[in-house]
């Protein structure tokens, strides 16, 4: 038996008002922290094919944007996430 990746479906919302400041980039950044420390090793979602700056997030972040079959209006991101390494770990004394 083969046991696939754990993979975690993701979804972001900011409010107009803050978009373009780097906050979806943060909550992108810190889901797939948080997924990897979980032992997540995919992440997925769908967005509207109009939401361009999703689409444009997704990719600059290393998310595949490929065509959803099932539905045009939406496109499907994924991406493979790497093992994760804890980086606020501090060798012990001796």
């Amino acid at each position: 038996m083969i046991r696939s990746a754990p993979i975690a479906v993701l979804a972001i919302a900011v409010a107009d008002d803050w978009q373009g400041c780097g906050i979806g980039r943060a909550l992108l950044a810190k889901l797939e922290r948080d997924a990897a420390a979980s032992g997540i090793r995919r992440m997925r979602a769908d967005t509207l094919y109009d939401n361009k700056a999703m689409r444009r997030l997704a990719a600059r972040c290393g998310y595949a944007v490929k065509a959803n079959r099932d539905d045009a209006r939406l496109v499907k991101l994924e991406k493979q996430l790497g093992a994760w390494v804890p980086t606020d770990v501090q060798p012990l004394a001796a």
